[in-house]
């Protein structure tokens, strides 16, 4: 009697220091985090300029910024003057029918001197970065399903977001990338993030969450964890330690990634009656976050447990994406490229961080 009674304390010991790690569910935590007020920081317009269309993702390469404007091609800026930037050159995009010469460039990433391109038409694009300035377009390797929203290089492989289609894998060899292949299924993968050592992490804006992938096998992915929420996954950033996704309906949720086969909820902070729709990483540990809204936000992450709000900005234009530079801010705001007020304001604003 005396040894069951003590094996059933000890299994209510166990149960509660395991409710002390949440298991992922959202659920567990009662209540958003109010963000306490920290230092703070002030924003000033430095610039606006007028592309061709609403960028969807914006890709850093030292001076050169590459804006991807989906159907209305890829614009290039020159930030030889990061406060002022410059137009340095444009590829074309295409809208309508789907040929051989028309493209959709979504977003990007570097690889030495290349840009690969989720292209939403073909596949997984190469462009040229022989002049950074004037990427020059290469080749397209099919991707299962197109629709292609996001790519991550690990060693020798290209991980590809593939919207609809899932996850799929194309080896990158001294020969040219291999044709790509579908390594797991999923309604809508939307972003793909490596974490080391051997992680993968794939936003699903279907399921609602987060899958954690273990590729130690690239062409055999293991689903490690899924961490599901209400509403969509729209972004992940990466710190030491710990990751944030943005969360449609739940704001800015901060991941302990210290297992990352079994990350936990260190704080979620909503933003209101905003939506997040994008997010950046500046510096070691504070986060710039813009909203459906049009409000740009930054915190303080030091203490993922107890974020610090920052300051806050309004540019009166939904926020699509964020790309931050040192001191830079550079926001794309969804404006219909002919109106009045996209004329005026233009649909990329370069802000400066000033810390008060």
């Amino acid at each position: 009697m005396r040894t069951s009674l003590l094996v059933l304390l000890g299994l209510v010991f166990l149960s509660a220091c395991d409710r002390n790690r949440p298991g992922g569910n959202l659920r567990e935590i009662e209540d958003a985090v109010a963000p306490v007020k920290g230092p703070c920081v002030t924003f000033e317009p430095t610039a606006a300029l007028h592309l061709n269309g609403v960028p969807r993702h914006m890709t850093l390469n030292g001076s050169a910024l590459y804006v991807f404007l989906n159907e209305y091609g890829l614009t290039t800026l020159d930030l030889a003057d990061a406060a002022r930037p410059k137009i340095a050159s444009h590829l074309e995009g295409k809208s309508g029918l789907v040929t051989p010469g028309t493209h959709r460039y979504f977003s990007g990433i570097v690889d030495g001197k290349r840009l690969l391109v989720a292209d939403r038409y073909h596949g997984l694009a190469t462009l040229s970065l022989a002049d950074p300035l004037h990427p020059r377009y290469v080749s397209t390797v099919r991707v299962p399903g197109n629709q292609p929203a996001h790519l991550a290089k690990v060693g020798g492989n290209i991980f590809i977001a593939a919207g609809g289609t899932g996850l799929a894998l194309a080896a990158d060899a001294p020969g040219g990338i291999a044709p790509a292949r579908v390594v797991v299924n999923s309604d809508f993968a939307n972003q793909s993030v490596f974490y080391p050592p051997h992680f993968l992490l794939l936003a699903d804006n279907h399921a609602g969450g987060m899958k954690v992938l273990d590729i130690r096998d690239p062409a055999r992915p293991v689903l490690a964890h899924a961490f599901q929420f209400s509403g969509f996954c729209d972004s992940i950033e990466a710190f030491g330690g710990f990751v944030t996704i943005g969360g449609r309906k739940r704001g800015v949720i901060a991941l302990d990634m210290s297992d990352p086969a079994r990350p936990f909820i260190l704080s979620y902070f909503m933003e209101g009656f905003n939506t997040i729709a994008c997010q950046a990483r500046w510096g070691e540990h504070r986060l710039i976050t813009g909203t459906s809204l049009g409000a740009i936000d930054v915190f303080d992450l030091k203490d993922p447990r107890r974020p610090l709000w920052l300051g806050r900005t309004a540019l009166g234009a939904p926020i699509v994406c964020l790309a931050v530079k040192g001191d830079m801010v550079y926001a794309g705001v969804n404006q219909v490229a002919f109106t009045d007020r996209a004329r005026t304001t233009g649909q990329l604003r370069v802000l400066s961080v000033v810390e008060k």
